[in-house]
């Protein structure tokens, strides 16, 4: 009897491993490109809206290195600061419902920007050209910028648990190349097509209206 239950035992450990059901594996697939195209959206939309922004600064602080140095500052402060938000966001509750709110505020804030940028004009256009470029970045792109970068960290955080934590270097290692290419996609897109040819509204627009249409993929 003992030696039954043996043999039963060991061919049910030699027996092979169920696959995953062709649903779950077709979800998980969609999740996947969701985050990695989310991450190049992100990345790609902070540099539009650098580059944009220096557009809006220049009339009230003219196009110079303080300009420059105030806007690029700030922007890198905010990403660092998103980089942390994203990463305790992540820990705290790694759902895609928080991913999309990220996604969903910074496409709104993006789109809002020329609009809120008119009704400041009178009071920034009176701040000196050294800290005004800094205050003025602070108001119109600190908040966008660290929403936008926060999604990296917590596409990471996603797509690690698909693999069940098994590929966590992998997974970093992957947002982070897409979210960079899609960074240097950004600069060559704004800098040689979209600044050049559009208004400066249609490119703030049109980059909130691409941040959330990829929403459609959750």
């Amino acid at each position: 009897m003992t030696r039954k239950r043996r043999k039963e035992r060991q061919a049910g450990d030699d027996a092979p491993a169920a696959a995953p059901p062709v649903a779950a594996t077709s979800h998980g697939g969609t999740r996947r490109v969701f985050l990695i195209l989310a991450a190049f959206l992100a990345g790609a939309a902070v540099m539009i809206i650098e580059l944009a922004g220096n557009r809006i600064l220049a009339p009230w602080f003219g196009n110079s290195l303080y300009t420059w140095t105030g806007l690029i500052g700030v922007i890198l402060v905010s990403i660092s600061a998103g980089y942390y938000l994203g990463g305790f966001l992540a820990d705290k509750r790694p759902d895609y419902v928080v991913l999309s709110h990220l996604l969903a505020v910074s496409a709104f804030l993006t789109v809002m920007t020329p609009v809120l940028s008119a009704g400041l004009e009178k009071p920034f256009g009176s701040l000196d050209v050294v800290w005004g470029p800094v205050l003025a970045t602070l108001v119109l792109f600190a908040v966008p910028g660290c929403l936008l970068a926060s999604v990296s960290p917590f596409a990471i955080r996603l797509i690690s648990l698909l693999s069940d934590d098994k590929s966590v270097g992998i997974s970093a290692g992957s947002i982070g190349m897409v979210a960079t290419l899609g960074s240097v996609i950004g600069t060559f897109g704004a800098g040689f097509l979209l600044i050049p040819h559009l208004r400066l509204k249609t490119v703030f627009l049109v980059t909130g209206l691409v941040l959330g249409l990829s929403l459609i993929h959750i």
